[in-house]
């Protein structure tokens, strides 16, 4: 249960981190910060727990370094244990014994496979650099908010609306003495596409497109 708990939060990172490249939305960003936060919390909570743990059997106590990335076999620990180099506290080994016989021990580690979930301590580590990174990716405009582009679109359509319908109450009445003149329509349609060019131009510039 608990590592199918792991797994579900990471997935729901793995989500949230997608979203926000493909929309570094402020709800995306969110998302993704909680996602973080929760699966840390998670880890640390568990590591504390492994911390506390008993562990009765020399098997078990096996499986818990072996699990901890240190590469050691029944037979040296059974061995290590007849030296008292590691006992029991109260009929069980203790995480924090185990881990402080590993150091002492001078255990090797093992080799993680890429495709293994890493270790407790690692996994928060690697979290919390990939956090990092993607706000240091943000704070330095690798990501643009979708919010602040919606904004200036929106400004900027504003402007165009607004200029429109200046460009209106400025050529109107020229438009209509022309015509009454006997502009033809192939006359009124060039006329029309300089005026349009000139004002598109005067909106570039405003808009430091």
């Amino acid at each position: 249960m608990t590592a199918d708990r792991e797994q579900i939060l990471r997935a729901v990172l793995e989500n949230a981190r997608a979203a926000v490249q493909h929309r570094p939305s402020r709800e995306n960003l969110a998302d993704y910060s909680a996602a973080a936060d929760a699966l840390e919390q998670y880890l640390n909570r568990s590591h504390a727990d492994q911390s506390k743990a008993s562990l009765k059997s020399e098997a078990a106590a096996v499986a818990y370094l072996t699990g901890q990335g240190y590469k050691i076999g029944k037979t040296k620990f059974n061995a290590d244990v007849n030296r008292r180099l590691v006992a029991k506290t109260g009929g069980a080994f203790t995480a924090a014994d185990l881990n402080e016989y590993a150091i002492a021990a001078d255990l090797p580690r093992l080799d993680v496979a890429a495709d293994n979930a890493p270790s407790t301590a690692e996994g928060v580590k690697v979290e919390q650099q990939r956090h990092l990174r993607l706000k240091n990716d943000i704070t330095e405009g690798l990501y643009t908010l979708t919010a602040d582009i919606e904004q200036m679109l929106s400004s900027r359509a504003a402007t165009l609306k607004a200029g429109w319908e200046q460009f209106w109450r400025d050529h109107a009445a020229e438009i209509i003495r022309r015509v009454s003149d006997g502009m033809t329509c192939a006359e009124l349609i060039e006329y029309g596409l300089e005026l349009t060019e000139e004002h598109l131009d005067q909106y570039a510039q405003d808009a430091d497109l």
